[in-house]
């Protein structure tokens, strides 16, 4: 099934962001990961299918870090979304967001978060600030 989502992400004709949601919304619309926690705990006990998965999970991470390269960012915060796409997507699958009718609007959501582009200052200001204010 990567193969597949990694061929059609290759083949969107669009901006890389989109290229990242697409990716997103086709891996939760066709089902794509939800065997991924069955078979990685297979993998725990089999050397061969443990193989295949840590080669299968090595793709996706490469081609996720691939994609945020491509919208723009740095090799190191590439590899970081990457791998949190990657995992995010592995652990919905587990879930019944599809039962939710808003499910592709909180997908969007998530791609708005991991396409967030902020600086570390503005980042350390925020956190600031919310240790600065009183609890309730």
């Amino acid at each position: 099934m990567t193969d597949a989502v990694v061929h059609a992400a290759k083949a969107f004709d669009g901006p890389p962001e989109d290229r990242i949601l697409n990716l997103m919304l086709q891996v939760m619309e066709e089902d794509a990961a939800t065997y991924d926690h069955a078979i990685s705990i297979w993998a725990r006990k089999d050397a061969a299918a443990n193989e295949v998965f840590t080669r299968t999970l090595r793709k996706r991470f490469d081609f996720a870090r691939w994609m945020f390269k491509q919208s723009g960012f740095s090799h190191r915060q590439a590899g970081i979304r990457g791998r949190l796409l990657v995992a995010y997507l592995m652990g919905e699958s587990a879930t019944d967001l599809k039962s939710d009718r808003n499910w592709k609007a909180r997908i969007r959501e998530k791609h708005r978060i991991l396409m967030n582009r902020c600086d570390r200052s503005s980042v350390k200001k925020k956190l600031s600030a919310v240790r600065d204010t009183p609890m309730v």
